[in-house]
Formats: C-alpha cells, structure tokens, sequence
C-alpha cells in the first residue's frame, strides 16, 4: 500500500468534507485557495487511498421521533482474538447496530444502536443475551442528543 502523508490542502479539503459532503469541487476548491483541477486530483486519491470511504447523510433523529438510540456495554466471557473478532463480525451483520467499537476498562464493546421502538429494542437485547460468549449486557437509552458530530479535528 502507498504510504501519503496529509499535507495542510488535504487536511482542509477533509475537514470541508465533514461539514458538507455535498460540497461542489468549485466550492471547495474556493474554500481552499486552489484551482479546481488540483483539487479534483487530490479528492480523487484521497478517495483511493481510503481517507474517504464514503459519502453520507446524516440524518436529525430529533426530527425523525419514531426510534430509540441506545448504548450498549458488552463484556464477554473470554477473550481470545477469535472470540473478539467473532464477535465483530456478527455485530456488522445486525443493521440495528450503527457502531461497534471495542474498548478498554470494564466492558469489551460499546455498541450505538438505533431501532424503531421499545419491542424492537427489547428483542435485540433478547438476541445479544443469549449469545454464548456474552457475559453482561448493560443498556443507556439516549433521552436527548445534545450534540450528534463526526467533524475530526486534525
């Protein structure tokens, strides 16, 4: 694989892109100080090399009303690299879950999960506890989402 480093334009042509992925190449390349052409260069490679891999909407839950966002701690019973990777991988395959992320301290994952309401809600945490490799589930459901960001600061 290529080895790049992200100079000052790149980081600024990414940081445009987190606040409007829409964003036409002439308004970025405005938005950047750069002639267009350059930029649509720089925007294709930074897509080849994976800097972006994709372009999303994000959506206003608060105007949506009709979900729950919840957290959910796991800790499992062990912990091998296959066990934790299995587990990774079933958590892709469940649409609900927008996020699995493994972490340190007293659980193993932390999942964001967004379901249509509390029956939805109910059966997913049904099906993560009878997996056989869980060992605690602990649930925080979002009352209000104050701030809902992917801007990186770099």
């Amino acid at each position: 694989m290529e080895t790049y480093s992200l100079d000052q334009t790149d980081k600024d042509i990414l940081r445009c892109l987190q606040k409007n992925a829409r964003i036409s190449i002439k308004a970025l390349a405005l938005t950047v100080h750069k002639s267009q052409s350059p930029i649509q260069l720089r925007l294709k490679r930074l897509e080849q090399l994976g800097y972006i891999r994709s372009y999303i909407t994000q959506l206003d839950y608060n105007k949506i009303r009709v979900y729950i966002l919840a957290y959910v701690q796991i800790k499992l019973r062990e912990h091998s690299m296959g066990l934790l990777e299995q587990f990774n991988e079933e958590m892709v395959s469940i649409q609900e879950v927008q996020e699995c992320s493994q972490t340190a301290g007293l659980f193993d994952f932390m999942l964001k999960i967004c379901v249509t309401d509390i029956q939805a809600y109910h059966q997913l945490i049904k099906d993560l506890i009878t997996k056989p490799n869980i060992e605690q589930v602990v649930s925080s459901i979002v009352l209000n989402q104050g701030k809902n960001e992917n801007n990186w600061s770099f």
